[in-house]
């Protein structure tokens, strides 16, 4: 029996921690946590030339369903990727170079308050590789967040406020880079930022990102429209 814990796959109850750090007690705190597993049916195998990735040992597992030509679901496990150390979930495709990618983004079902989804430009899958990232939250705040160097930390700035579901777009034009976060009718916002790291123009891995920000289940996004430019 105790041989048999050591081989059991662990989850922290983030919604119980939080209610009991919190200054004030939530006025409910629900038995099952925020979004669910990936479906038997989403596999963890992707079309050539993408690869998925679970950054830091994420958990839940990543799972992808492709549902058109240029739309796709994501489930993503992990903690969080504003650390030194990341975990997170990656769906994407070594890129050199100049690229864009741009994506509408919305999250399908509930997920915890903490949870990001977006698209990620990395140096390498180590958890704690250099990247840029443009990512949206389920409050409606997107930010371009972005690591300099291994292990450093992360900064962040924010792009639109209130706007649940987005059009992200994230673009490198020699050592610029910049995002995109556009929100939908009837209150049409856009909002831009571009910064300039010091990130290698060698091979690095380009696609759409997901982490729950919970250890016991995953969050579920819907990437759609997704077009890419440039890079190779």
């Amino acid at each position: 029996f105790f041989r048999s814990l050591g081989t059991m796959d662990y989850a922290l109850a983030e919604l119980q921690l939080d209610a009991l750090r919190a200054a004030e007690p939530p006025p409910h705190l629900p038995l099952a946590a925020a979004g669910e597993l990936p479906p038997a049916d989403a596999k963890a195998r992707t079309p050539d030339g993408w690869s998925l990735f679970n950054i830091g040992d994420a958990y839940p597992r990543a799972a992808v369903r492709f549902t058109g030509a240029d739309s796709l679901t994501l489930w993503g496990g992990g903690r969080d990727i504003f650390g030194a150390r990341d975990e997170f979930s990656l769906l994407a495709r070594e890129t050199t170079g100049d690229f864009s990618l741009t994506a509408t983004v919305a999250y399908d079902g509930v997920a915890h308050r903490h949870a990001k989804a977006g698209l990620m430009f990395r140096a390498s899958p180590d958890e704690n590789a250099p990247f840029v990232s443009v990512v949206l939250f389920p409050s409606g705040r997107s930010v371009i967040g972005s690591r300099a160097y291994p292990g450093g930390p992360v900064t962040e700035q924010t792009l639109l406020v209130g706007a649940i579901t987005q059009r992200l777009t994230l673009e490198r034009k020699g050592d610029t880079f910049t995002a995109i976060a556009e929100s939908s009718a009837p209150n049409l916002q856009k909002a831009e930022r571009s910064l300039t790291p010091p990130m290698p123009v060698a091979p690095g891995w380009l696609g759409p990102c997901v982490l729950s920000h919970d250890g016991a289940v995953s969050s579920k996004v819907d990437f759609t429209r997704m077009t890419s430019g440039s890079g190779k």
